[in-house]
């Protein structure tokens, strides 16, 4: 697994793969600073993960050829954070062997249509949901809450997760897709 090179977590940046790690999946993370490269070290060496996971430094701009490919790339709420978005997602697809993970804010969420409305109104509201069914085929798409929502947002409705959900999460598989399913994307 490959994780980065930017993060958005509210907490630690970098410390998505711990439980992959924990079963032995080797994982690489790249962040920003020494900092937060101790402060993930710390977290997957108390989680007992620490042999299984490579924590490196990627400053600006980005060193897209000296990361890794892996099976599956995570991008946690890294999209605000940069420029060119889609370009990002291109690279991230690019060391991508199987799966990207994509997860970003939701913007169905009843707070943030609400602050899109108002940015309207402020002529200040922008729309960057990413094209990820442009980069593979979509296997998943959920919606998810930050980490002291969890057990309320499992307990809410499917109905209504889509309204109260923080964040949500596609799962592309990336792998070259069929002729005919070619031709079906081509003819959308």
């Amino acid at each position: 697994m490959l994780e980065g090179p930017l993060d958005g977590a509210a907490g630690v940046p970098g410390v998505h793969g711990v439980v992959l790690a924990q079963r032995g999946v080797k994982v690489a993370t790249f962040v920003r600073t020494e900092e937060q490269a101790a402060a993930a070290r710390g977290v997957y060496d108390a989680s007992g993960a620490g042999g299984h996971a490579q924590i490196g430094l990627a400053k600006d701009p980005i060193p897209w050829s000296a990361l890794p490919q892996s099976d599956m790339v995570l991008a946690y709420q890294s999209l605000p954070q940069v420029g060119d978005w889609r370009a990002y997602l291109g690279h991230l697809a690019s060391l991508t062997r199987k799966v990207l993970v994509v997860a970003v804010a939701n913007a169905d969420r009843w707070m943030t249509r609400a602050t899109r409305v108002l940015g309207r109104l402020q002529q200040t509201g922008e729309d960057d949901t990413p094209e990820v069914w442009a980069l593979g085929r979509v296997r998943d798409h959920a919606y998810f809450e930050g980490p002291w929502w969890h057990k309320s947002l499992r307990e809410t409705p499917t109905r209504w997760s889509r309204r109260l959900g923080h964040f949500h999460a596609f799962v592309v598989d990336v792998r070259p897709r069929t002729p005919q399913a070619r031709r079906r994307l081509q003819q959308a």
